[in-house]
């Protein structure tokens, strides 16, 4: 049922006999109210109004409600609330508007459509309060439960949700995504050396260069003690896949210092990629995880790729993606890959086939690739006993 509107401001029959007149009680209800005309134009603001936008009543009047909008909101939202007001008679909902002095809030906004006894309007009521400190409690409570505290990462149960959404993009776009998992190589040794504070510093210092070797779109979450999960969406090259891990293992070789100790914070590094190793997020992460575990056995500090059955020539074309990687980032070091050793992390499938690493100057002496070691089965463990 619509409400009824006889004027502006009126005494309703069922106030009249107590007297109060209907401007008293929209002057002394704690929500902003504005009321506009058919053609859109602001006839009415009561005092709260003025206190939460900063508008003067004379500002205010005449004026389209568009003097608030943020820009925040898509035109479709805009749509879809007008659709409701003209079939339901009203609306209600959570939106962001501007203030005069162009500070965002965000506000509940009740709008309903009102005609007077002589059938004149419509008009239309906006009720509003300010909830903007509703919202940053709410916020801060939602990353607190999905960020990691130490890390400031995302959680478990956020980075699946992000993945998940990824996977569904390169499905519809035809786009090839990565899974890395990570694992600290000496965390238990620092925490027990050096102590947790240590331990902890630790774990920041890798987060903070993971970050700052990935992409802004690419997401890297700690799923607990000393694992590292990152998602890089939107590939079209094998050789961004071989990039981004270089990228890491290298920033990770490079030492951190706590209390003038030097910590020594390399990972262990296994890759899934979709769609070879998996169409689904529990496939990629474990698949992920299963090369992971393969590295720290092959001797930590290194990478190795998930060898799906579907396409086991693949440490192939990853190899390749490594030389043509080499080639434009450094284009002075060898390309023949029977002459890299070094600095640069192996690319290893989860049978052992191995590529050499690239050297580079004051580097240590070359690591030794032993010979191919056995195949774990692959597709069932996402936790391992350490």
């Amino acid at each position: 049922m619509r409400n009824r509107l006889d004027a502006l401001p009126p005494v309703t029959p069922k106030l009249s006999a107590l007297g109060i007149p209907l401007e008293l009680i929209c002057e002394n209800l704690l929500r902003g109210i504005l009321i506009t005309d058919v053609a859109g134009k602001i006839v009415y603001v009561n005092s709260t109004f003025c206190e939460l936008t900063g508008y003067a009543v004379s500002e205010a009047i005449g004026q389209n409600p568009r003097i608030l909008k943020s820009g925040f909101q898509p035109p479709s939202f805009y749509q879809d609330m007008w659709k409701s007001i003209k079939r339901m008679g009203h609306w209600q909902g959570e939106i962001r508007n501007k203030r005069k002095t162009g500070e965002l809030y965000t506000e509940w906004l009740t709008i309903s459509t009102l005609r007077t006894a002589a059938g004149h309007g419509p008009y239309y009521l906006g009720v509003f309060s300010d909830i903007s400190k509703q919202k940053k409690i709410e916020e801060a409570t939602w990353h607190r439960a999905h960020h990691d505290e130490l890390t400031e990462l995302p959680t478990r149960s956020l980075f699946t949700a992000h993945l998940k959404q990824a996977l569904t993009q390169a499905k519809r776009n035809k786009t090839i995504l990565a899974v890395f998992f990570m694992d600290l190589d000496h965390l238990k040794e620092v925490n027990d050396g050096l102590g947790h504070l240590a331990g902890d510093e630790l774990l920041r210092g890798v987060a903070r260069r993971i970050r700052s070797s990935i992409r802004e779109g690419d997401i890297v979450a700690r799923f607990g003690g000393d694992e590292f999960v990152l998602m890089l969406p939107n590939i079209s090259r094998h050789a961004d896949i071989v990039g981004t891990a270089s990228k890491i293992l290298t920033s990770l070789r490079r030492p951190f210092w706590f209390n003038g100790k030097r910590i020594n914070g390399t990972v262990s590094l296994g890759i899934s990629v979709y769609p070879d190793d998996g169409w689904c997020v529990e496939k990629l992460i474990s698949h992920a995880d299963s090369a992971m575990y393969l590295a720290k056995q092959g001797g930590r500090d290194q990478l190795r790729f998930f060898l799906s059955p579907a396409n086991p020539h693949r440490p192939t074309t990853f190899s390749k993606a490594l030389k043509r990687w080499e080639n434009t980032a450094n284009p002075d070091r060898p390309t023949d890959l029977s002459l890299l050793t070094g600095e640069h992390p192996p690319i290893v499938s989860v049978s052992e086939r191995s590529i050499p690493r690239t050297p580079t100057r004051g580097d240590r002496a070359p690591r030794v690739i032993g010979p191919p070691g056995r195949t774990q089965e692959r597709g069932h463990r996402l936790f391992r006993r350490r």
